[in-house]
């Protein structure tokens, strides 16, 4: 796996990686890449109430190259799993800022979201 790089978000530090695509969200997450998605979620994490946009960057970071369930993101972002798919999941998809891993089965139990880059 590639070393994560330091870079800035809306003035905050986070950190990103970039490497193999890999699933996260389920018992096979290594401690490493959780704590990597903590760190990245931080900013969010720690607020209870963070303006809308911050909100989205920090999707975006933490899906960049990896597939990551709604689970996986409503514990990195310390939010519900509804309030994030109605407030912010699926208005992504929709923007086409992420994709799902099962466009044909929107509700796949293995559901996941992937950044697409735009």
């Amino acid at each position: 796996m590639s070393k994560p790089t330091r870079i800035h978000l809306n003035g905050t530090p986070e950190v990103r990686i970039r490497g193999p695509e890999v699933s996260t969200g389920g018992p096979e997450v290594s401690t490493e890449i959780r704590d990597l998605l903590l760190v990245i979620a931080e900013p969010v994490r720690s607020w209870g109430k963070s303006p809308h946009i911050e909100v989205e960057l920090v999707i975006i970071a933490l899906c960049e190259g990896r597939y990551l369930t709604l689970k996986a993101l409503a514990e990195a972002l310390n939010r519900s799993d509804e309030f994030l798919r109605k407030e912010y999941l699926n208005p992504m998809v929709k923007a086409k800022k992420l994709e799902i891993r099962f466009p044909t089965k929107p509700n796949h139990p293995d559901q996941a979201y992937r950044s697409t880059g735009q």
